[in-house]
């Protein structure tokens, strides 16, 4: 893993992404980011958050279910099962 430099979380809990890692990882202002906890390692891994289907992992025609996403192909297998 390469470091890209360090920041000082502020009184809120706050950090800055450095602007080279934004451009790297395509992180926009607005856009959603995930944080995973890697407990072994103690270590936050920071990753840029794409709506997808909890089931197949698609992002095409997407519905919003309890904060959750799911495609249209898996909501009408989901139908065939009652």
């Amino acid at each position: 893993m390469e470091k890209k430099g360090a920041r000082r979380i502020d009184s809120l809990g706050r950090v800055v992404l450095p602007m080279e890692i934004r451009k790297l990882l395509n992180i926009n202002s607005g856009d959603y980011v995930e944080f995973f906890v890697d407990n072994v390692e103690n270590k936050v891994i920071i990753k840029k958050y794409n709506e997808s289907c909890i089931f197949c992992g698609s992002t095409r025609d997407l519905k919003n279910f309890d904060s959750k996403f799911i495609c249209d192909e898996c909501i009408s297998g989901i139908t065939k099962l009652g």
